[in-house]
């Protein structure tokens, strides 16, 4: 596979805190749970150019792909998570952040418009 057109970043995201941290996974709707003490790397890869973008909230740290991307989560024994489809085209000028705040109407708590199954 020719990857000299794709874009990949990868992050390590260590918690040091005395709890748990949520990790929220958009567009994906995805939640995972980091343990006090442990560390995953986030890789994203897409076709085109792109930036992870992180977000504190009181919910958690969200975690933005970009438009083509897909998302893995790695801990020390492998993948945690991977997202199972790429973020999908996005209007021009928009980053994932800013299409899903616009979306959802400004919510900076994911959790407040999930879907209830």
């Amino acid at each position: 596979m020719d990857d000299s057109n794709s874009n990949s970043v990868s992050i390590q995201l260590t918690n040091s805190s005395s709890s748990v941290i949520t990790l929220l996974l958009e567009p994906w709707a995805e939640e995972i749970q980091i343990p006090r003490g442990k560390t995953f790397t986030i890789e994203g890869h897409g076709d085109q150019q792109g930036v992870l973008c992180f977000e504190h909230t009181d919910a958690g740290t969200i975690v933005y792909g970009w438009a083509s991307s897909t998302v893995t989560i790695f801990d020390e024994n492998g993948v945690v998570w991977d997202a199972y489809a790429p973020v999908p085209p996005l209007p021009k000028g928009a980053s994932m952040q800013s299409f899903t705040k616009d979306i959802f109407g400004r919510k900076t708590n994911p959790r407040d418009v999930r879907r209830k199954d």
